[in-house]
């Protein structure tokens, strides 16, 4: 089996202060974005059945994200958004996405199963 047990977020924009940070077994927070030469890089952990939630807050303005996905090589996690296309991320490639004021961006990891093939060593 191959999985996505995670990802690193980076705001890119100052309007990435507004982002939060929802999950459904650890508790909220928000997204940093400070003036450097590299933005802040956060890794977020995900368990097998996590939802992970990336919302920009109302009264904000477009906020530009980047998630770049952690784990095995065949490892995928699909994020869903509220108002735009959903995205099958593939672990060692990044994804960038300008959220509106409101939107959100739902995270959760996809499961591969690699098939056995006969004579591999496995009994029955």
């Amino acid at each position: 089996m191959s999985n996505c047990n995670g990802f690193k977020l980076r705001g890119l924009n100052p309007a990435s202060d507004r982002v939060s940070v929802k999950s459904s077994v650890q508790s909220t927070w928000m997204l940093t974005y400070k003036r450097l030469k590299t933005p802040v890089t956060h890794e977020v952990g995900m368990t097998k059945n996590e939802l992970v939630i990336i919302k920009c807050e109302d009264g904000a303005d477009s906020a530009e994200v980047e998630i770049t996905p952690l784990g095995d090589k065949a490892g995928t996690m699909i994020a869903e958004s509220s108002r735009k296309a959903t995205r099958t991320l593939r672990v060692g490639t990044k994804y960038r996405w300008a959220l509106e004021p409101g939107e959100a961006l739902v995270c959760r990891t996809s499961m591969i199963v690699y098939p056995v093939s006969p004579g591999a060593g496995l009994t029955v």
